[in-house]
């Protein structure tokens, strides 16, 4: 009881040293006739950091502070949870 999970730890930054290069997630866009994106763990690591910049310094918020996004099925969907 009372433990914590980081999740953006455990889904990007511990995969980094082996999988740096290596897809994260293939983003497969609807419709399908769009353009497919490999988005790799060091790519993913840096967008969840610069995700988490533009919150704490342009928004404001800290750590405990909760906030909801509303988002359609976009690559910057699981950016934003795992900030």
């Amino acid at each position: 009881m009372g433990g914590r999970l980081n999740a953006s730890y455990n889904c990007v930054d511990r995969h980094l040293a082996k999988y740096r290069n290596k897809s994260a997630f293939i983003w497969v866009p609807e419709p399908e006739s769009e353009e497919t994106q490999a988005i790799t763990y060091q790519e993913l690591y840096k967008r969840v950091n610069e995700f988490a910049s533009v919150l704490r310094h342009f928004c404001g918020l800290k750590q405990g502070d909760r906030v909801t996004f509303h988002l359609p099925m976009v690559p910057e969907l699981p950016v934003s949870m795992l900030d």
